[in-house]
């Protein structure tokens, strides 16, 4: 990554391309990247007061090749997208013993529910 910089923006003074990279090397911000307009966002604005005569377009081409090379995943396999909406009222369990470690069902046991009525 530090040599693609290199070799897209030469001219670009050493201390903002050390911080740069720092960036780029820190995983708390590269977890926060969604696409490279993101990273077009964090980046960008140094290349763009750091270099003399810079086409934003520029920048915007060195920020997606640097986001691809940063190999971030853009979806997680665990999520699952629903078809339609769910509506838990309509839900019909067959079995309650499905339902006895269920924090929304009061045990027979649960003296929470009780009132007392002398207080």
């Amino acid at each position: 990554m530090e040599s693609l910089l290199q070799d897209t923006f030469p001219e670009l003074d050493p201390c903002i391309k050390d911080y740069i990279m720092g960036m780029l090397e820190d995983e708390t911000t590269v977890e926060d990247l969604t696409s490279s307009d993101d990273l077009f966002e964090l980046i960008g604005p140094f290349i763009l007061n750091g270099c003399s005569d810079v086409k934003e377009g520029k920048v915007m081409k060195l920020c997606a090749a640097l986001y691809d090379a940063l190999n971030i995943p853009t979806s997680n396999s665990a999520q699952t997208v629903l078809s339609a909406p769910i509506q838990i009222s309509n839900m019909s369990i067959a079995d309650d013993s499905q339902l006895s470690g269920n924090i929304w069902k009061a045990s027979k046991g649960d003296n929470t529910t009780i009132v007392n009525k002398q207080k």
